[in-house]
């Protein structure tokens, strides 16, 4: 509200086939604006296409887990290039560092994870997160001494995220003090639904 902007939140159940007529309440509503879809693969398939059958003009948008090899056939490639994704990692980079090192662990440990979606990537990134916030550990290990740890960590790089930092002392979104980063990459995809050069977004040092 404080910047102008009008928000309306469109649920839709999980495993609804046919979108179209929740989409063409988004479209009477906002036919040229800007509309994001947040759910996984199948779920962003039907909405992109039930978008596209009700004439949605605007510009869409998604997060990492929408966007698979699935995607990719359900929709086609013009709904899909130029869109704008949320994405946590940037899994296209393959000469990203942190990207290499994921590479690297998964073909001493685990050549037969999918490389190219956003839970083997998930699953790297939160242990990491968990052995780099608490690294400052220090005497018996307790419930009690984890927790210290982490809430007194500096501001630290997330394994897997291009560089993307966090810091769990309960400051980095007031509204929701277990949240440790407010920040995210984005990028857009090009024709074959893939994304291009990542740009961080709001990663900046969380306050003492």
């Amino acid at each position: 509200k404080d910047l102008g902007l009008d928000f309306e939140l469109v649920p839709v159940a999980p495993g609804t086939a046919d979108m179209t007529p929740q989409m063409q309440r988004v479209v009477s509503n906002n036919k040229d604006g800007v509309v994001m879809v947040i759910g996984n693969d199948a779920f962003c398939i039907a909405a992109f296409n039930g978008l596209r059958t009700a004439g949605f003009e605007g510009d869409p948008t998604t997060i990492a887990q929408g966007i698979t090899d699935a995607t990719r056939t359900g929709v086609p490639a013009d709904f899909l290039e130029g869109m704008s994704i949320s994405s946590f990692s940037p899994l296209a980079n393959a000469k990203d560092p942190s990207i290499k090192q994921f590479n690297a662990v998964l073909d001493k440990y685990g050549a037969d994870v999918n490389r190219t979606g956003s839970y083997g990537i998930a699953m790297f990134s939160t242990p990491g997160a968990f052995a780099a916030a608490s690294k400052g550990l220090k005497g018996e290990v307790t419930p009690e001494s984890v927790t210290q740890a982490i809430k007194t960590m500096p501001w630290t790089v997330i394994p897997g995220t291009g560089g993307l930092h966090f810091r769990c002392n309960g400051k980095a979104d007031p509204a929701q003090p277990a949240v440790c980063t407010s920040a995210t990459n984005a990028a857009k995809l090009d024709k074959t639904g893939t994304p291009t050069k990542d740009t961080p977004v709001n990663d900046t040092p969380i306050p003492d």
